[in-house]
């Protein structure tokens, strides 16, 4: 049970020790958890795989563009993830916990399953662009792992290569995410040392003299020029293929900006986040920005985007080299030596072979001389002469004359080619993708943890626990981030699942900057960040741009990432988790809700913008669920509905009880749109004036009293029903609308009777009395036999005694659930409370008479011994009977005074609830005039300028006669106040007996009747104006006796 404690939960002997024993947890600087864990991220797979791809695809210009846009998202991203992270302490989580504590549970929750999902995907991303790198160095030496035969070699096997090596890795570095943090962190500053050093030996590559390098002539038939303004020309602008342009490029990129992450997603590992993630996020940007922008510049300059590889492409000979054997510089080339179409063919006959000119004259370009041999370089037949158009790669290439497959757009390893020393290149690549990798593998699982220790989302709390020798790793979630991440690898191709994470992590930079954006927008006093570089304009800015080129890079996987962040926010907010992070969401609702009150304040009413708020004097909502739940269903989706309690008594005693939250928590559960105001006060009547004067805001304060009608008034003190009738007199002064809602068995759930225990003549039946449970029905309160001398008198109103082997009839009560109950021990004594006061349960209480069912409460209080603690639901719950749809019938509306038109609007609006959508209305009007179907005929016609659906309009005759001799007797027996009998009675009293009689005659088969009164006039006893009400109203259905204030709700103008 709820109150049970568990024995895992118990202090042993020798726990504390264990516990101490345990291993503290590591906690990282901002250089070690953030600089170096964006650096490596950013510097990932794209710097030496696809940064080349990306110029030969782009060009220069707009390479340079698409890392600075990326620059740009991410500098603002990190602006306003600094200014969130830098407003409250910063727990594990990273981008979730930011974005959830910020936005709420809604959209955290869902931003932290595709963030996660984001980060395991990448796992597959980088291992993926490792494998490639390992693939084609295995190539040069002609291996492959799935063929034997390297000959028979294609692009489907090598994807299965990339597979086999793929799926060896993610369990390698799942093994070290096993290991520890500690082995993780080390292992990452040996990648990023290495990582430096490929980028620095790329550099000295570049700058390299040909003169000194071994593989000269190999690395220039793959394209490269050395520094050449004809190379820059050509590649300056952009020469998109295979289907892709600016956006499509840009996707495949953008992963390596999703880098700056890496420090935020380990924010529960750091010293100190608030500072760390700013400063080492900042920096890594404006690093990784600057060596991109340079690579790509450089890697621009001196590499073309088409090459050959091998001379074989182009001639028979294997070399470029005219050496002795070929006749020196000035040799001619036979036809036999040439591998070209005739066009090409007879282009070099004609103008080499018959030249006697030596070939590098003829091209203008220098040949050089290298093991004895005249070489001719690469450039020669890239560009040739630019006055004749001699033979270039790029027209061989792109015609499909010759197959080249190197070059800035056909081979991935650029890079490592142009380098000094290309194994600390691949060497670079292996630590940037390994890195990045084992990062994405480390933040995935922890992303995942805290959205489920957190109990967001239901069914998956199995995550959430800890392990290792720290006891907090995710063990559990390192294994559903390898199922993930192998799935993935088997798609096999980097190209394709870029665009997946570049929209994921999109969506998360989107709510980052929307977070940031509205939190200091919505101008809380909360929002103090300790970063001040931030702008709410750039911050919205900076989500419109992600959001922007979600679309842009691809509609539909775009569409399909917001389709699941909603479908997700859907999930939270109709499961509702009893959470409560203070979010911005809520701050913008306060702040948006004040503008608009005020904005309200200046507009005048007008009758169209009428809507009905109700103040229902409801004393403790739990008691009374039949009135507040229909006093919900006529303000739902139209107006205001406040439920009002009065604390009777000394303020000091009560003001205890004036900021309870379980009533607020009650209608909560019940799905109730309400409001719940108590005050304290000396008489009933004085507590109500407070509320009639006080409630509500601006245009928002009631303008309707919805009050129970007052059943056993016949026997209560003639004060109790004089104030009764004085609050109704204090409504309308105020000028309000007045509700009486009547039901015959009255509104406390308890009150109602077991008619099964009845027989046909009304008598009690001699049956044994059965076990009996005392219950205060709704509020959450339960009692046994021993206590029941304690409440003798002083027992509150919603307090009675159930049968436990017996359940009311559904006539007079929804079925109700009763479950084992087990006996509370209760503090003996006796109330010190007034015996009149409605709350004397609530006070009972306070005092320890009756034991609240709070599960903190019962937590703090559970007896030592073996005695079981109730747990919620061990109680009687009766809902409403206004909560079940109700049976097809009428709903009679009696207009028997003009009030404005609130006796016809009330029962429109009641009619569209779901639970009385089978009723129809039925309108009854008074005939005062000789012509019978004059008044049903304008009332006809009212109801269709009103534009009210309706069933029927009755005109009843007879009103003004003289009811029967038998109704004028059960009218005398009340108490009125007067010495009447049947001879005195003057016409008003006479027409209310009539109109009962007219009532019950024509609407003792409809499901609710509404009913309008006359005003209580002053002058008219408590007694006597109770009396009408009660001998029109008595044996009927639920009844509501109304009045509007005479202020019209109703228009027939549109």
């Amino acid at each position: 049970g709820g109150g049970r404690r568990r024995w895992w939960q118990c202090c042993v002997r020798g726990g504390p020790k264990r516990n101490n024993k345990k291993k503290k947890e590591l906690k990282f600087g901002w250089i070690t958890g953030v600089l170096v864990r964006c650096l490596l991220n950013i510097w990932g797979v794209m710097l030496f795989i696809r940064l080349s791809w990306v110029t030969g695809q782009s060009g220069i210009g707009l390479a340079a563009v698409v890392i600075l846009l990326s620059g740009v998202v991410t500098t603002i991203t990190t602006l306003s993830m600094s200014a969130i992270c830098t407003n409250g302490e910063v727990k594990g989580g990273g981008a979730y916990y930011l974005i959830s504590r910020s936005l709420g549970p809604e959209f955290g929750g869902a931003i932290g399953i595709v963030f996660s999902l984001a980060n395991a995907v990448a796992v597959a991303l980088y291992i993926v662009g490792f494998a490639e790198t390992l693939i084609q160095l295995l190539g040069r030496y002609s291996f492959s792992i799935t063929v034997r035969d390297f000959e028979q070699v294609t692009e489907a096997t090598m994807t299965n290569d990339i597979r086999v090596i793929g799926f060896i890795v993610v369990i390698i570095l799942v093994c070290i995410a096993l290991i520890g943090l500690d082995w993780e962190a080390k292992v990452q500053l040996v990648l990023l040392v290495i990582l430096l050093i490929a980028i620095t030996d790329f550099f000295i590559g570049v700058f390299l003299p040909a003169s000194v390098r071994p593989n000269t002539q190999e690395i220039e038939l793959r394209g490269f020029t050395f520094f050449s303004v004809d190379t820059l020309r050509d590649n300056i602008g952009y020469d998109y293929r295979e289907g892709y342009q600016f956006f499509t490029v840009f996707a495949v990129f953008f992963p390596a900006a999703t880098g700056i992450l890496a420090g935020a997603n380990i924010s529960g590992d750091l010293k100190n986040p608030q500072t760390a993630i700013p400063k080492g996020t900042l920096l890594a940007i404006l690093l990784t920005t600057i060596v991109y922008l340079i690579m790509a510049a450089v890697v621009g300059f001196i590499v073309v985007r088409d090459a050959p590889g091998e001379p074989s492409d182009f001639f028979n000979s294997s070399s470029f080299c005219n050496g002795s054997s070929a006749g020196g510089l000035n040799a001619t080339i036979n036809s036999s030596a040439l591998n070209l179409p005739d066009k090409y063919y007879d282009y070099f006959y004609q103008t080499v072979v018959n030249s006697s000119s030596s070939m590098g004259d003829y091209l203008g370009l220098e040949v050089f001389t290298q093991g004895g041999d005249t070489c001719i370089p690469a450039s020669v037949f890239y560009y040739g002469n630019s006055s004749d158009g001699g033979v270039r790669y790029k027209e061989l290439c792109q015609s499909g004359i010759s197959k080249c497959n190197f070059g800035l757009l056909n081979y991935y390893q650029v890079m490592e080619m142009v380098s000094a020393f290309g194994p600390l290149v691949t060497a670079g690549i292996f630590a940037a993708t390994l890195s990045s990798a084992l990062t994405s593998l480390i933040s995935a699982p922890k992303i995942f943890q805290r959205v489920c220790q957190d109990k967001i989302f239901p069914y998956i709390h199995f995550f959430a626990k800890g392990g290792g020798r720290t006891g907090t790793e995710p063990i559990r979630g390192y294994f559903l981030t390898f199922a993930i991440a192998v799935a993935c690898i088997a798609i096999g191709d980097l190209n394709v699942i870029a665009p997946i994470i570049s929209n994921f992590f999109l969506m998360a930079y989107f709510l980052i900057n929307y977070s940031c954006f509205a939190a200091s927008f919505s101008k809380s006093p909360g929002w103090r960040p300790g970063f001040k570089y931030y702008n709410h304009w750039v911050a919205l800015a900076g989500s419109a741009i992600s959001l922007a080129i979600m679309f842009v890079i691809n509609w539909w996987t775009a569409l399909i990432t917001l389709v699941l962040v909603v479908v997700l926010y859907e999930i939270v907010n109709f499961s509702k988790p009893d959470i409560n992070w203070g979010s911005s969401t809520q701050a913008f609702l306060y702040a948006f809700s004040i503008r608009n009150l005020l904005k309200l304040e200046k507009l005048g009413d007008h009758v169209k913008n009428f809507r009905p708020h109700f103040l229902v004097l409801s004393g403790p909502p739990s008691s009374r669920p039949d009135l507040v739940s229909f006093a919900s269903q006529m303000s739902k989706d139209a107006g205001v509905m406040i439920c009002g309690q009065v604390l009777l008594g000394d303020y000091t005693t009560n003001r205890k009880f004036l900021r309870d939250l379980k009533q607020r928590n009650w209608l909560r559960s019940r799905k109730i749109k309400a409001f719940y105001n108590v005050v304290s006060a000396t008489s009933l009547q004085e507590g109500t004036r407070s509320l009639l004067q006080l409630s509500g805001l601006g245009k928002l304060r009631p303008n309707t009293l919805v009050v129970g009608y007052k059943s056993k008034w016949t026997t209560a003190p003639l004060t109790e029903v004089e104030e009764y009738v004085n609050i109704l007199h204090d409504a309308f002064d105020l000028h309000y609308a007045v509700v009486i809602f009547r039901l015959r068995a009255g509104f406390d759930a308890t009150e109602k009777e077991d008619e099964k225990g009845s027989g046909a003549n009304g008598e009690r039946r001699n049956t044994p009395t059965p076990p009996m449970v005392h219950v205060a029905v709704g509020a959450g309160y339960i009692l046994n036999d021993a206590h029941r001398p304690l409440l003798e008198g002083n027992a509150p109103e919603n307090f009675t005694e159930i049968p436990l082997n017996s359940v009311p009839s559904a006539q007079d009560m929804p079925p109700l659930s009763l479950e084992h109950q087990s006996e509370a021990t209760l503090p003996q004594g006796k109330p010190t409370t007034e015996t009149d006061s409605v709350d004397s349960y609530a006070m009972a209480m306070q005092e320890g008479i009756i034991q609240p069912l709070d599960e903190e409460v019962r937590a703090s209080q559970a007896p030592a011994g073996p005695t079981e603690v109730l747990t919620e639901g061990e109680f009687i719950s009766m809902p409403s009977r206004f909560e079940r749809v109700q049976e097809k019938g009428f709903i009679d509306v009696w207009w028997l005074y003009d009030d404005g038109g609130l006796a016809i609007l009330l029962p429109f609006l009641i009619s569209h609830n779901r639970v009385w959508t089978k009723c129809k209305l039925r309108v009854f009007i008074a005939s005062v005039s000789r012509n019978i179907d004059q008044g049903k005929l304008r009332m006809t016609s009212l109801l269709r300028k009103f534009r009210i659906d309706y069933s029927a309009v009755i005109e009843v005759t007879g009103i003004n006669s003289k009811p029967s001799s038998e109704s004028v007797e059960k009218y005398l027996a009340l108490p009125h106040g007067m010495n009447l009998d049947s001879k005195n009675l003057d016409r008003k009293t006479l027409r209310h007996i009539r109109l009962g009689e007219l009532l019950r005659e024509h609407s003792s088969d409809a499901r609710l009747i509404v009913m309008t009164i006359s005003v209580p006039q002053r002058s008219v006893s408590a007694q006597l104006y109770m009396s009408w009400l009660e001998i029109m109203s008595r044996d009927l259905p639920p009844t509501l006796l109304m009045r509007g204030n005479q202020s019209s709700v109703l228009t027939f103008y549109s």
